[in-house]
């Protein structure tokens, strides 16, 4: 995997396929690893997919002096962005990516061609003062309870996949236990990246995309500390030209569970947006 130096980390980054340049933002804590082989394959038939790895997980180092935040780590998306000369690219976020994705966007709107939030949100309305941000109670008590570890794998369970698909499809639910944990932050990192996606807020400045965008969520994603259908709905209403599409039964893990759903969404808004 090639790298990029930008603002005291190496930012590690993959490329794949041919084609209208995709870059996949990853989840709080996630690597580009944790990206599902068959959801990249399906994407890189038809376009060039950029993964990379956010500081401080997989093979991307940290900064230990600075706070972490989402517009950081927009920067280092960019960073690879101009590395392969890849732009305009379709940004796509999951989660905590899809905030990053709006930052890449606001930063430097030139290089986005088009945005896809999936199971995302902009935060609340106005931006929390830094130092007054904290953990989650529900989140830090349960890690404390279980472990680390063992609290990744609960959320993935209660979380991300439905009971039906995690009981019919145990080893695609081990198979991202153990994407992240091979490649996770520390702890320490990960309570750094959950801090940055818990003082993210771009709600006043949401109206100011003008780019063809994508807004996906599960109907039942409403475990962790927000309900992301209606953060996905908040979304739309402050940005009435973008598509909103909601995926019946699914949870916070559609590009995983629904990863043959959510890649022809991906596809056939790109194809329909690469002249707009």
């Amino acid at each position: 995997m090639p790298q990029v130096a930008n603002d005291g980390a190496d930012i590690w980054f993959d490329i794949r396929g041919a084609g209208t340049p995709l870059l996949l933002v990853a989840g709080t804590g996630y690597s580009g690893e944790t990206w599902h082989p068959g959801f990249l394959d399906r994407l890189a038939s038809r376009h060039t997919v950029v993964t990379f790895d956010h500081r401080g997980t997989g093979r991307s180092t940290r900064e230990a002096q600075a706070h972490y935040t989402t517009r950081g780590f927009a920067r280092d998306a960019l960073a690879v962005l101009r590395a392969i000369d890849a732009g305009p690219a379709c940004v796509v976020g999951h989660s905590m990516g899809g905030r990053v994705a709006q930052h890449i966007y606001f930063e430097q709107p030139g290089a986005v061609r088009s945005l896809v939030f999936c199971a995302s949100g902009a935060g609340p309305a106005r931006e929390p003062e830094f130092g007054s941000v904290g953990i989650p109670i529900g989140a830090a008590q349960k890690m404390i309870e279980v472990g680390y570890e063992n609290y990744i794998r609960a959320k993935h369970r209660e979380n991300f996949f439905t009971a039906q698909f995690a009981k019919e499809h145990p080893d695609e639910v081990e198979w991202l236990d153990n994407a992240y944990i091979g490649s996770a932050p520390s702890l320490h990192d990960y309570l750094r990246h959950v801090r940055a996606r818990q003082a993210h807020s771009t709600v006043a400045r949401f109206p100011e995309i003008a780019v063809p965008t994508l807004i996906m969520v599960g109907t039942e994603d409403h475990g962790g500390s927000a309900s992301h259908v209606d953060s996905s709905r908040a979304m739309a209403d402050l940005l009435p030209s973008a598509d909103l599409v909601l995926i019946d039964g699914a949870k916070h893990g559609i590009m995983w569970e629904n990863r043959d759903r959510t890649a022809s969404l991906i596809d056939d808004f790109v194809r329909a947006t690469e002249s707009v």
